[in-house]
């Protein structure tokens, strides 16, 4: 929240009656602009409770990048295969961009979108839109003027046309004109059945729920803030639904001191229980096609890099990147590949590292090669690169041998 002047230094509004304002906000909102990750990107600790306000248009908590330059890609040579299949989404300066082979377009020119994530089948995207409002509130014994930055679930077409709000924060509050207040949608993932859509929320009362692991029906309607464990303030981010559409990979948000230690928890929809993967340190999940592995950050005291983690146990089983400055990681649908964000001294770029056959009994698959796909683009780091394959394009299943067959067949029941 970010008043129309100057507060009282060390003040904040003062709040009469609980259909206000809260005095102080969750720290857990304070997180939630740039996510978890980013906190550890940015120096490896966790704000303070009473640090600067999460809910307003101060330009202390804005995280797009200035002057962003032109959308990038190396030159290719003209016998070179294309670097991917499919088409991969990501943000620049609060706007929408897509990549697929060579070819680079911008979906949206509000200069307010983020967070892009594909439906299932591929035909539209949803995102986070963010939106103005003025309010009044109490400060000081009187009402004083404040601006709000709200966010709203967006839908569009794959190519950013016919967009539609499936949901906004903002709403309308007792005690007068003008007065409204708001929960965080952030992080949108849709199921893979395409009918609800993962985020985290305080929805739908920011008065007595802290930011957590929500679930909404993917046209709109009640968010259901699944009520799960935290750590006080601290909430969760990162949803990712599983290929099957039982589980659900989220960041559980915590703290060592003044030093962030987040852990990677999976929540089961049909038991509705939650289960802790990893230790502390690992973020930001992103599972391969098959559900055996998860893509994560892991943060330690040499910075934050990709590595792939077996979904089972929490075990580390291969570092992808070593710079200290890699995160949000997006594992390619047909497992070729992991698109993750390269932090720069302006904003972030878009690699890829392209994923060979394993080479052992564990299933782990091999490094070929980390190639730019963007280079010098200062892409936003709140916003994870999303990525889809048209079914057509996808590999074919190998069927299994007729030895493997008649096995499986012999086989007793577990």
């Amino acid at each position: 929240m970010s008043r129309a002047g100057t507060p009282e230094p060390g003040r904040r509004p003062s709040i009469a009656d609980h259909a206000a304002v809260p005095s102080v906000l969750a720290l857990g909102g304070l997180l939630l602009i740039a996510g978890i990750s980013l906190v550890l990107l940015f120096g490896g600790g966790l704000p303070g409770g009473s640090g600067g306000s999460g809910r307003g248009n101060g330009q202390g908590n804005t995280l797009r990048t200035p002057n962003p330059s032109v959308i990038f890609t190396p030159e290719p040579s003209v016998d070179a295969p294309p670097p991917f299949v499919g088409t991969i989404l990501f943000a620049q300066d609060g706007n929408i961009w897509s990549m697929s082979d060579r070819d680079v377009r911008q979906l949206t020119d509000g200069g307010s979108d983020a967070m892009p994530a594909w439906r299932p089948d591929g035909s539209g995207i949803v995102l986070v839109e963010t939106k103005e409002r003025r309010t009044r509130i109490p400060y000081g014994g009187e009402m004083s003027e404040y601006v709000l930055d709200y966010p709203v679930i967006v839908s569009t077409a794959a190519d950013g046309t016919g967009r539609e709000v499936i949901k906004s924060g903002l709403y309308k509050l007792d005690g007068g004109a003008d007065r409204y207040y708001f929960s965080w949608l952030l992080q949108p993932d849709i199921s893979p059945d395409g009918a609800t859509i993962a985020m985290v929320s305080d929805a739908p009362d920011p008065f007595d729920l802290d930011v957590g692991l929500s679930l909404m029906p993917v046209g709109g309607g009640r968010v259901n803030n699944l009520g799960l464990r935290q750590a006080p303030g601290l909430g969760h981010n990162d949803p990712a639904w599983s290929p099957d559409g039982k589980r659900i990979a989220f960041t559980y948000n915590a703290r060592d001191g003044a030093v962030g230690a987040p852990r990677i928890a999976v929540y089961t929809v049909a038991n509705k229980k939650v289960r802790f993967v990893t230790g502390d340190g690992l973020a930001q999940p992103s599972w391969s096609p098959d559900g055996t592995f998860l893509a994560a950050v892991r943060t330690d005291g040499d910075g934050r890099d990709v590595v792939i983690v077996r979904a089972s146990d929490g075990t580390v089983v291969e570092r992808l990147t070593t710079d200290g400055r890699s995160f949000a990681p997006t594992w390619s649908p047909d497992g070729s590949g992991i698109a993750y964000l390269n932090l720069t001294s302006d904003g972030a770029d878009l690699r890829l590292i392209h994923l060979g056959a394993p080479t052992a009994a564990d299933g782990v698959p091999t490094i070929v090669d980390d190639i730019a796909l963007t280079t010098d683009t200062r892409l936003d780091p709140e916003s994870r690169p999303a990525w889809f394959i048209p079914p057509e394009l996808m590999p074919t299943p190998a069927s299994p041998s007729p030895d493997a067959s008649a096995s499986a067949s012999a086989s007793p029941a577990p």
